[in-house]
Parts: structure tokens; sequence; C-alpha cells
């Protein structure tokens, strides 16, 4: 019987932009929260929580100019990486080289030729907030994983019940670097957003819908 390719944890993380490199930090936190596969992390989940929450705040912070926030947030990211670098190898040891383990992981595994290609999560988006002018919201995307062609983003505007009064307007989005720009919304209505990805299996069901009254 043939020896099957060991799972090894896809890293690279210092070409990952903050954003990225953020999202990356959430799947694994949550990922291995309350996780049986992963019951004996050898980082404190609590303080990883902590760090991630810090390093998010600095890279806000950034955006307004402070200069200690830049310092913060450098420290923050060299702290969170090897706490990052420690976890993956935990969960490439603990996963018994099983897919289906490592994938509540909520690492990205190195391709495998061992390993046929798995249907994509349903994925989610992870953030929307208001842009600089009126009428504008802001949609954070998922990581743009290798296996990840494309994500088609929609958005429509919802009643109280979060039930659509109107058409869904799609685009196609090619890269997450950076939230996409949804202008030319109405004030004081409030929008659902969808998401969902292509991969080399076809796309993924549309995500769960994230809603925000735009001002």
């Amino acid at each position: 019987m043939p020896i099957s390719k060991q799972i090894r944890v896809r890293r690279g993380y210092t070409k990952l932009s903050r954003h990225d490199f953020w999202l990356v930090l959430r799947r694994l936190y949550e990922g291995l929260l309350k996780n049986p596969h992963f019951l004996k992390p050898p980082v404190d989940l609590g303080l990883f929580k902590t760090k991630i929450d810090k390093y998010s705040a600095a890279i806000t912070a950034t955006m307004g100019g402070a200069k200690i926030a830049f310092s913060q947030r450098d420290s923050l990211r060299e702290d969170l990486t090897k706490m990052l670098l420690e976890l993956a190898g935990y969960v490439e040891a603990e996963s018994y080289n099983d897919p289906a383990i490592f994938a509540t992981s909520g690492l990205e595994a190195l391709p495998s030729a061992h390993i046929p290609h798995q249907p994509l999560d349903r994925p989610r988006i992870p953030k929307i907030d208001h842009g600089a002018v009126s009428g504008e919201l802001l949609v954070w995307m998922p990581p743009s994983l290798r296996k990840i062609i494309k994500y088609d983003l929609r958005h429509a505007p919802v009643d109280a019940d979060g039930v659509p009064t109107g058409e869904w307007t799609e685009r196609i989005v090619t890269s997450s670097q950076g939230p996409v720009s949804i202008k030319n919304l109405k004030p004081g209505t409030v929008y659902a957003f969808q998401i969902r990805a292509l991969g080399k299996l076809g796309h993924t069901d549309w995500s769960d819908s994230v809603t925000k009254m735009c001002t």
C-alpha cells in the first residue's frame, strides 16, 4: 500500500496583507476553540484572541496616522506570527494525516496529489462598514485562497424581517486586497449582502446574509 503524503499547512504568512493575516488568525482561533480534535493547543487561546483583537485595533489606529500604533501593529504581528507557526505545527501533528480533521482547524493545507479536490466551504463575509461618503458601504472579503478562482458578491435592500424588497445586484470580485466599495446606495435603507466562491468543482452555495444600514 502506498504511503500517503503528510498534510502540511500552507504558510507564507509574511506575504499576506494585514487584513488577510488577521483573517487567517480569526479562522484558526474559531477553528480551534472547543474543537474536540485539538484539545491541548500549545498556545493559550484566550491570549491568542486578545492579541488578535489588539492587532485589529492597531491596524485601525494606523489609518489615523498615530505613530505609536505602527509600532504596536508590527510588534503584535511578530508575536502573532510566532503563535501562528506554533499552532500550525500542532495542527499538522494532531490531524494524523486526516484531511477531514485538518479542515476543522481553519487552516489551509498545501496541495497534494494524494488528496483529491474537495468542495469549497460556503464562505462568509467577515465585515461590512460605512464608506467615506453617504450612500457607500465597504464589504470585506475572505482571504483569496489559491483554490478559489473568484467570488460573486451580491446585495439587495431588505425589510425589517431581512426579506429582499428588490432585485439582487451582483458583481465579480477577484481579489481580497482591501474592502469592496458599493456606492449609490439609498441612505436609511438596510441592505443584505451575500457571497459565493468559485473553485475547481464549481460554485459554493450563497453565504448567509450580512445586513447593514446605509447612511
